[in-house]
């Protein structure tokens, strides 16, 4: 207060001072002052005396208002004093609102009377007030309130009276926080939204001039939505990622997710991996294919177009759907096997040996192994590759472990040959003598015959086996005949013999019997001709001999065999014969039978001895039979005669006598004569009697 006293005074003063000197209305006068700047939001008051000016700062475009005033009262400004404050020279009412054009420093007065008057002065200092003009708040704000985020749009508001530019600011959280636009814009500004989707959303603005800003924010509700994307489903038929050459794909409905914002769905598609792609078509893609294998090679993209207003118009394009086309090589499984080469020593493996199930996602157009030939260098573990080729070039390998065996023999080849036994009667054989050629294609380690020694025992044809083996231990057999032969001649040593008939009346000759000593290497078996006699060879006989060995060797001799019949006949005689005796106490007349008799040869004579009458009792009858070599026996008959006729007895009716001494009769004849009469054809031998032997006193019968 006491500085702005002492300013006034000073000013009073030096206007006093100066009245005589100083004659233009505006700027008449100054003391080079530099009054505070309006920098801030406030009013700003200095004195000062009429026509006095001083210089302050202003800034481009802010509004001012200027209001000189007294304390005293009102100046006297009459018709004649004009306008009171000055800018810049130029003289605006006593209260003025002014806009700097440019920033800078202004001189700033008041306006003096006319030169015919000179200072009106009551005795009391002006005061000039200035500070910025607060402007009104803004008006409604005009512009979009529903878009999608992202978007950018304009907002507007009328012009605010004395506004300098404007501050407009976002809020995406419900006014949580703003991001300030501009700080120094127009009436008019461009939002771009951030992506971010929300109904909270905010546009504010607020006038300013300078350091003064209205008393509020004008607010416009936004609604932020989600700007359309492309879709990012569908469903693929057929629903895999890898296709075959050549089969039909497509969607079988439309394509779904993302943001629809009132948008048509679009689709385009390659079949030749992206090179080339279709025009957009709102039709379903459906039966695509292609030929040719590779990656992603058949694709469809969708998008959105014609959205709504405020909103993406169109979407990029997204992938929806892929299909590989082929792409995976075949899976190739292998099997270790085990082969043999054959006859000749070869092998030719084929594929599908070793293939284990070899499959591919389309087909297997073809498989291959290699290396696919073996021989005999080849025994043993071998790796082999098999390759499988699909129809559209894919190709896998794997391995697999080919064990090359030589299971197969060698050919035997073979040849008869002929052995001739020594005078020891043994002779051998090698297996080359056998072998005639046998081969084997990787090479024979050795040849073997089951048997190579020969003797007698052997002569004539013999099966021998020639076993070739190979270098890796197979063998194969085949047969051969060996003839075997005996050209030495048996030497004989015979003797002459005497054989006897047997009960047959035939005599056989053994070889042995005549065989003093015959030799041959191997042996010699004699043959005699004849070696059977009879009855009709008793004598000496010539017999030729021959002696064969086992070699067929025969030779020729003779000795003499004599035959003798030394074997009696034989004779049964008839059955014994018991004969009852005649009247004459004999037998006469009698039959014999016929003896039973038989000769190794044959019976000559049969006699006996029996005489005309057999007297009672036994007689043996002797019988003898003769054969025709005078060989006798004889057998023997018993005849016996019987008597088998009961004598006669006729005893006396009664016969008495007289008691011994001892009352009794003794019953023998010689005490009791019975008086018996007996006959008998023969002789009677004896008479009893059943009586006691006594006989008691009295009558016995």
């Amino acid at each position: 207060m006491k500085k702005h006293l002492f300013f006034t005074l000073c000013t009073l003063l030096i206007l006093f001072l100066s009245k005589s000197a100083i004659h233009a209305q505006c700027g008449v006068g100054t003391l080079g002052w530099t009054l505070t700047a309006p920098n801030a939001c406030q009013t700003y008051s200095f004195g000062i005396g009429a026509g006095e000016y001083e210089y302050m700062t202003l800034q481009q475009g802010v509004s001012y208002n200027f209001n000189l005033t007294s304390s005293a009262g009102t100046f006297n400004w009459g018709t004649f004093f004009g306008q009171s404050v000055c800018i810049n020279g130029t003289p605006y009412s006593n209260s003025v609102n002014y806009t700097a054009p440019t920033n800078g420093s202004y001189s700033i007065g008041t306006q003096r009377l006319g030169s015919n008057f000179g200072y009106y002065w009551n005795g009391v200092s002006a005061t000039l007030s200035y500070a910025p003009i607060t402007p009104a708040t803004p008006g409604a704000i005009s512009g979009t309130t529903t878009l999608c985020q992202g978007g950018t749009t304009s907002y507007s508001i009328g012009n605010v009276t004395f506004a300098k530019d404007y501050l407009w600011q976002y809020t995406v959280d419900g006014g949580a926080t703003y991001t300030t636009v501009t700080a120094s814009g127009s009436n008019t500004v461009n939002i771009t939204w951030p992506n971010v989707v929300t109904s909270s959303a905010f546009v504010r603005v607020r006038a300013q001039n300078g350091p003064c800003s209205s008393p509020d924010f004008a607010y416009l509700n936004v609604n932020l939505l989600a700007n359309p994307t492309a879709p990012t489903t569908a469903t693929l038929s057929p629903a895999v990622t890898e296709v075959c050459k050549n089969q039909l794909v497509g969607l079988s409905s439309a394509a779904s997710g993302g943001v629809n914002q009132g948008c048509t769905i679009e689709y385009r598609f390659t079949t030749d991996g992206g090179s080339t792609w279709s025009n957009a078509s709102t039709t379903i893609p459906t039966g695509l294919s292609s030929a040719i294998s590779g990656m992603n090679r058949i694709q469809i993209q969708s998008r959105r177009n014609n959205c709504n207003a405020n909103c993406l118009a169109t979407t990029a394009w997204n992938t929806i759907a892929t299909w590989n086309v082929d792409v995976t090589p075949p899976v190739v499984i292998t099997q270790n096997i085990s082969v043999n080469l054959n006859a000749n020593g070869t092998y030719t493996l084929l594929a599908s040996q070793v293939n284990n199930n070899t499959f591919d996602n389309c087909a297997v157009s073809t498989m291959t192994v290699s290396p696919s030939t073996f021989t005999c260098a080849n025994i043993g573990p071998n790796t082999v590759t098999l390759t499988a080729i699909d129809n559209v070039g894919n190709s896998t390998s794997a391995t697999a472990i080919v064990t090359v065996n030589d299971a197969t023999g060698p050919t035997v080849a073979v040849q008869n040959i002929f052995v001739s036994l020594n005078a020891s009667g043994t002779g051998s054989i090698t297996p080359a003598m056998i072998n005639n050629g046998s081969t084997d294609p990787c090479g024979i380690a050795s040849y073997a015959l089951d048997v190579t020694e020969f003797d007698c025992d052997d002569i004539g044809s013999n099966t021998v086996q020639l076993t070739v083996t190979d270098i890796h231990g197979n063998a194969s057999t085949a047969p051969a005949t060996v003839i075997v032969q005996d050209l030495i001649n048996p030497v004989l040593n015979l003797q002459d013999i005497t054989l006897n008939l047997n009960a047959n009346g035939v005599a056989n000759l053994l070889p042995s019997q005549i065989d003093n000593g015959s030799t041959d290497n191997c042996s010699v078996t004699l043959f005699t001709i004849p070696s059977t006699f009879n009855c009709s060879n008793v004598g000496q006989n010539t017999v030729l001999v021959l002696g064969a060995d086992p070699g067929n060797n025969v030779v020729f001799s003779s000795v003499t065999v004599t035959i003798v019949d030394n074997i009696l006949p034989t004779i049964t005689a008839p059955s014994n014969l018991t004969l009852n005796a005649n009247s004459s106490c004999s037998a006469t007349g009698v039959s014999l039978g016929t003896p039973v008799t038989a000769d190794n040869c044959a019976v000559a004579t049969v006699t006996n001895n029996a005489p005309a009458t057999f007297p009672l009792g036994t007689t043996n009858v002797v019988w003898t039979v003769t054969d025709v070599n005078g060989n006798t026996a004889t057998a023997t008959q018993t005849v016996t005669v019987i008597d088998n006729s009961n004598p006669t007895i006729t005893a006396p009716t009664l016969v008495t006598v007289s008691a011994n001494s001892s009352c009794v009769a003794p019953n023998n004849s010689n005490y009791i004569n019975f008086g018996l009469l007996t006959n008998d054809n023969c002789s009677i031998g004896s008479t009893v009697n059943n009586g006691p032997a006594n006989f008691p006193l009295g009558y016995s019968s």
